[in-house]
């Protein structure tokens, strides 16, 4: 058997994309940040900074999808872990799709 996990604790850190965290908050009607950070429960200054790439909690990132109505993949854009460029949800191509 191959282990394939991965160790999140050496510095691998996922991140908003606030490209598609703005796009939900305009499919969710929500029309200005402080808005959302009411609504997650945190001030607009730490929205601010997740959106600039700051590190959040996964219970924040909880709280974000639901004032969204989306999930964490919707949202996130994944580490290059592997010297791939970063991918995105979006851009994810399932197996035989081609």
């Amino acid at each position: 058997m191959i282990d394939v996990s991965l160790n999140f604790t050496k510095g691998v850190t996922m991140k908003l994309n606030r490209f598609k965290v703005l796009e939900y908050m305009a499919r969710s009607g929500i029309a200005r940040q402080k808005v959302l950070a009411e609504r997650v429960g945190v001030t607009p200054q730490a929205l601010s900074g997740w959106m600039k790439g700051d590190a959040f909690t996964l219970e924040s990132l909880g709280a974000l999808c639901r004032a969204l109505n989306c999930t964490p993949n919707d949202i996130l854009d994944y580490p290059n872990l592997f010297g791939l460029a970063p991918v995105t949800p979006a851009r994810m191509v399932t197996a035989g799709a081609m």
